[in-house]
């Protein structure tokens, strides 16, 4: 059997709060039905998106990952600017961008996602964005971000997380598969 996967950060309960109330603002100035918002209860920063996965290879996967893990200390993600993909004018994604000062949150994901590379595995090579999601928009509207502003929120990352996501008629519902402990 295979399983939707992906490696990522979720935040600490105050950020998600803060994601949550972001994303409540905007609802409140942008209510078409062409704009989709991320269920609060599933935010989280995607590293690696790693597509449809059998045991076999999630069980390598885990090892990759754990090996990476290692060599990183926990580090601090502030959440800050409103951006979108591919811009903010007429984004198909609209997010919240991370920053991390040390660039400890970029080495890692260049580190996982070169070792998940040399072990056979297709990944996204386009230019990563620390980022949590907002909402995607299926078509061309006007949005009103005049009124969103982001209030800067920071939150240490000890943590990273194997997940399975499983699509549904509402939406996905995501598992954890396997989570690694950076060391502090």
């Amino acid at each position: 059997m295979k399983h939707r996967c992906f490696i990522a950060i979720y935040p600490s309960i105050e950020a998600k709060g803060a994601l949550t109330a972001f994303i409540q603002s905007a609802k409140n100035y942008n209510q078409s039905r062409s704009i989709v918002y991320v269920k609060t209860d599933i935010l989280h920063s995607t590293l690696h998106f790693l597509g449809y996965r059998n045991e076999e290879e999630i069980d390598i996967i885990d090892s990759i990952v754990y090996e990476a893990v290692k060599k990183f200390c926990s580090f601090v993600l502030s959440i800050e600017n409103l951006s979108g993909f591919p811009n903010l004018t007429n984004p198909k994604v609209l997010f919240l961008e991370c920053i991390d000062i040390t660039g400890t949150v970029n080495q890692l994901q260049n580190e996982i996602g070169r070792k998940l590379f040399e072990a056979g595995f297709e990944i996204d090579t386009r230019k990563w964005v620390c980022h949590f999601t907002l909402a995607r928009i299926k078509k061309n509207i006007e949005l009103d971000l005049s009124h969103l502003l982001p209030s800067s929120v920071s939150f240490k990352v000890e943590k990273i997380f194997l997940m399975k996501s499983v699509l549904g008629k509402n939406g996905p519902t995501h598992s954890v598969i396997k989570n690694y402990t950076l060391y502090s």
